[in-house]
């Protein structure tokens, strides 16, 4: 969950977009929330079927709790606790899916980095991705439109091991990829934002899954 304050309480609170629980129910999936500061964040996971790092804050810290970006907008404590989600899923084998920035972490997990992309293009804004050629051919195809909030992407120079490009748009910055090995996937828009949600999110994600239970299989 995105970390937050509130004007006038000194406390630091964990939220997330009401768009969010809407969006997991028309899907027909029952959100649990993870906290950013419960220690046995482990005994939530062993709950799920599906994990999600959404949007928000900016990733400052490596998976090492070593700084690597400056910002007002800085989570250390939600950094280092999705870090180890990303750990658990894959000793656990759960498919994991992570939404801007949470594909961004996960780049930075498997030691890729960021880079500052053209502004007018992919915040607040909407453009294409051409999908490329992969295991998620039956989902992905040809060219769609998706919407853009991030003022930091990733491009082929700076994609992390093992992660393979599943989408790019006009000005080759990379809007989705996936783990050669592991159930991973990121994507940079966000299905939550959408005024009517898009089947290709949800279809995505249940792929993944499906995927996920024939390798365990």
């Amino acid at each position: 969950m995105r970390v937050v304050t509130a004007a006038g309480y000194a406390e630091r609170r964990d939220a997330i977009s009401q768009e969010w629980s809407q969006l997991l129910e028309s899907w027909g999936a029952i959100p649990i929330l993870l906290p950013n500061t419960f220690s046995e964040i482990g005994t939530l996971l062993e709950m799920v079927d599906l994990v999600i790092l959404t949007g928000g804050n900016d990733v400052t810290v490596d998976p090492k709790g070593i700084p690597i970006y400056e910002s007002d907008d800085a989570s250390k404590e939600r950094d280092l606790q999705e870090y180890r989600v990303i750990d658990f899923c894959i000793t656990k084998g759960v498919p994991l899916i992570g939404v801007c920035r949470g594909m961004q972490l996960i780049n930075y997990h498997f030691g890729g980095l960021l880079e500052i992309v053209n502004k007018k293009r992919h915040v607040a804004s909407k453009h294409n991705v051409r999908f490329e050629k992969s295991r998620f051919d039956n989902i992905l195809s040809g060219i769609i439109s998706v919407n853009s909030f991030h003022k930091l992407g990733i491009t082929a120079q700076t994609l992390g091991s093992d992660l393979q490009i599943l989408a790019t748009s006009d000005d080759f910055v990379i809007e989705a990829f996936a783990h050669n090995q592991h159930p991973i996937v990121g994507i940079m828009w966000h299905p939550e934002r959408n005024k009517v949600f898009a089947d290709i999110d949800k279809l995505l994600v249940l792929e993944l899954i499906d995927q996920t239970k024939r390798d365990l299989n």
